[in-house]
């Protein structure tokens, strides 16, 4: 079953990846993501442990401003940056 995700921002996303529990999208210096906040795997700094279906901007370092690519592994996502 396919569902919407709520939260993104209007027309500013240029990246997305995804993996089995949720995804990201980006705009080359900011990022939203979704799905499993276990461990605080979303990278929003709440403290929620569940799913959420509505996405969160994460909290990147300066250092990984502005980045390159936005991957997704098996439970994960990463920003790279040069």
């Amino acid at each position: 079953m396919k569902t919407p995700v709520k939260g993104l921002p209007n027309g500013t996303v240029t990246a997305l990846a995804t993996h089995q529990y949720g995804g990201c999208a980006g705009n080359g210096t900011d990022v939203w993501c979704w799905g499993w906040n276990g461990d605080n795997a979303l990278g929003d700094g709440a403290a929620t442990t569940g799913t959420q279906d509505e996405a969160r901007r994460t909290l990147l370092p300066d250092a990984a401003k502005p980045y390159d690519a936005l991957e997704c592994g098996e439970k994960h996502c990463c920003v790279v940056s040069s």
